[in-house]
């Protein structure tokens, strides 16, 4: 769950470069000092923050857990013919739904450091591809999803 603001608040813009800062240390102590600003901001403390975040994590882990232990596979795998033609239940609908969003979230993550400027400039434009793709499958299986419930 993001971080949410009272709507009479604006939202407090986190410090960005286009390039690497010249001063590493002072660019990651910036944008600290505004992450904290933005959690305090929201009416929450750092802590409340990280425990939030460590439950959602417990919880997926729990569900990834139960569905290995049920014999389910992690990834739903859904043939696209059943798709088309509507014999998707809603459950696996809503499973595949919810797996695109996290992809789509997860791929926006890229740790600093570990890759050259060029490298990250040519992972940008897979990530974009990747997510038009991903919004694309996410519009087809909500037209499917629609298609079923006639």
């Amino acid at each position: 769950m993001p971080l949410s603001f009272p709507s009479d608040q604006p939202t407090l813009d986190l410090p960005h470069w286009e390039s690497p800062p010249a001063d590493l240390p002072a660019a990651i102590r910036e944008v600290k000092a505004a992450l904290r600003d933005r959690i305090e901001a929201s009416g929450r403390t750092v802590a409340e923050v990280f425990a939030a975040a460590e439950a959602r994590v417990a919880k997926a882990v729990a569900e990834i857990r139960a569905e290995q232990e049920r014999g389910d596979t992690v990834w739903p795998v859904i043939e696209y013919a059943d798709i088309a033609n509507g014999t998707v239940s809603p459950g696996q609908l809503d499973k595949l739904r919810r797996q695109v969003e996290e992809v789509t979230a997860r791929a926006q993550a890229v740790i600093a450091g570990a890759h050259t400027d060029a490298e990250l400039r040519a992972a940008r434009h897979t990530l974009v591809d990747l997510q038009l793709e991903l919004a694309d499958l996410s519009d087809r299986i909500d037209r499917a999803a629609l298609q079923s419930r006639r």
